[in-house]
């Protein structure tokens, strides 16, 4: 299957994933690939398990994905996040999505579609400030509820529980990865920038553990007797 990214912005590292120069780095080992969207590490893991699944084509955020890649997206969200839990334990599932600004950004700072999905035991409801607006969203529909908004956060918890916070300009970058790395606490409390903390041990451990998956049965369709998308290692 070929990658089919059509660059946006020259300095997106997302927009270049079909680089085999891009692939060879360990943050970017490719454990499954779909018709339009890889499943990799990420650059800045400060826990083992921590991936990214990514839009081929350059999306400012998921909120703009048509029905079509939504669905695709839920199938394999939903393996991947069942492959992680299986290793790491609970997770949740968020992305910080910008709204193609310089202003308003959802704590963005790569504003190419991107959903982490990081394993994560406690209440992730406390991660968010008490004053931060939310509302509680449909995880089968919730981009339908983005159209009309700018900035926001999506949190999920590993219950399939979902709240979509819409960001104000105070929203600082990897808000939940400052967050999430306060409320780890220890050595990680102020490391979540993944230039300056890239964590590569991390990485390294989450290839070895997670690389067997690389290659696997394809993922189902919902009844589970027919391959919905392929699946594909390098």
């Amino acid at each position: 299957m070929a990658m089919t990214i059509v660059p946006v912005y020259e300095d997106c590292p997302f927009c270049h994933m079909d680089d085999p120069q891009v692939r060879a780095r360990a943050e970017n080992t490719v454990f499954f690939e779909t018709e339009n969207f890889v499943v990799v590490p990420t650059r800045g893991s400060f826990v083992p398990g921590y991936l990214l699944i990514v839009t081929k084509q350059h999306f400012i955020n998921f909120g703009q994905l048509p029905d079509r890649l939504f669905t695709e997206f839920r199938h394999i969200h939903h393996t991947m996040r069942e492959h992680v839990r299986s290793i790491y334990g609970p997770t949740i599932t968020f992305e910080h999505g910008g709204n193609g600004g310089f202003s308003d950004r959802g704590g963005s700072c790569i504003e190419h579609a991107h959903m982490h999905i990081v394993p994560y035991a406690d209440d992730p409801w406390e991660l968010f400030e008490p004053d931060y607006t939310w509302k509680s969203t449909d995880t089968r529909t919730w981009p339908r509820r983005l159209k009309a908004h700018g900035g926001y956060i999506y949190l999920e918890s590993d219950s399939a529980i979902a709240r979509i916070y819409f960001a104000s300009p105070d929203f600082p970058r990897q808000y939940l990865r400052r967050r999430l790395c306060a409320r780890l606490g220890g050595e990680l409390r102020d490391k979540w920038h993944y230039d300056l903390y890239p964590f590569e041990k991390k990485i390294a451990e989450t290839v070895e553990k997670m690389g067997g998956l690389r290659g696997r049965s394809p993922l189902k369709s919902a009844d589970n007797t027919r391959p919905l998308f392929t699946a594909k290692s390098e």
